[in-house]
């Protein structure tokens, strides 16, 4: 069984903007730390753009999974797949607002520069999710497990840059006149983690997804086993 080439086209389409999406967030950070304030905005005005089209190709996806796959199982899968490719998304996008909305240039060095981090993993992540809806299409399995363990890797360094940071805030906190200020960024480095959980969960689902598509279920089921299963931190949905 294969992925019809017109939703392999899509897929790729969708996951591109997405890393579009990572690019322009992490260029925003990169010209608020030169001080230039005019491209830190516009690279955050491009990235929500950028979701604009994400989102208008999700409904066009959603509706051709509908329309022309048959098998209920791939069915679903995919439906699942894009799921996870959305709420990545929304991660992404609700980091980009926070981002407009925190005195960026106050906060302490130590702690942008685990916000940067954070921002290259994300990047790194939808890059390597991105690769996965290529060899999707590919039907390339070995491809595909390696990518989602390339994936899971990322994650979990999130989450270890995403403890540091939180322990920072602690003691960085009582220092900052405004007290919502810690609070909010406290949510800004949870968005940023959330998009490499998200991530893992896509790279889980494509393994999966490529078990139905090659008759191999039971082999993703133990492939899957062997990554781990997700994050263990508990998600907003």
């Amino acid at each position: 069984m294969e992925l019809p080439p017109r939703i392999a086209e899509l897929l790729a389409r969708y996951l591109g903007e997405v890393v579009g999406m990572a690019q322009c967030f992490r260029k925003a950070l990169e010209a608020l730390e030169r001080f230039d304030l005019g491209n830190a905005y516009r690279s955050l005005s491009r990235a929500i753009e950028a979701d604009t089209r994400a989102d208008a190709i999700r409904r066009v996806l959603y509706e051709e999974v509908l329309r022309s796959v048959e098998e209920p199982d791939l069915r679903n899968r995919l439906s699942r797949y894009l799921r996870m490719v959305d709420r990545t998304s929304e991660m992404l996008k609700e980091a980009s607002r926070y981002l407009e909305l925190i005195p960026y240039l106050e906060i302490p060095a130590e702690i942008r520069r685990g916000i940067r981090e954070l921002a290259s993993l994300c990047l790194e992540a939808v890059r390597a999710i991105h690769a996965i809806s290529l060899r999707l299409a590919e039907g390339a399995l070995e491809e595909v497990q390696e990518l989602a363990k390339h994936v899971e890797c990322v994650e979990e360094e999130a989450d270890a840059v995403n403890d540091r940071v939180r322990r920072m805030l602690m003691v960085y906190g009582p220092r900052f006149s405004n007290p919502a200020i810690p609070v909010v960024l406290r949510d800004f480095v949870e968005a940023l983690e959330g998009v490499t959980d998200y991530a893992e969960d896509v790279a889980d689902t494509a393994v999966l997804l490529m078990g139905v598509l090659g008759g191999g279920s039971g082999r993703a089921v133990a492939i899957i086993g062997h990554l781990g299963g997700g994050s263990s931190r508990p998600r907003r949905t």
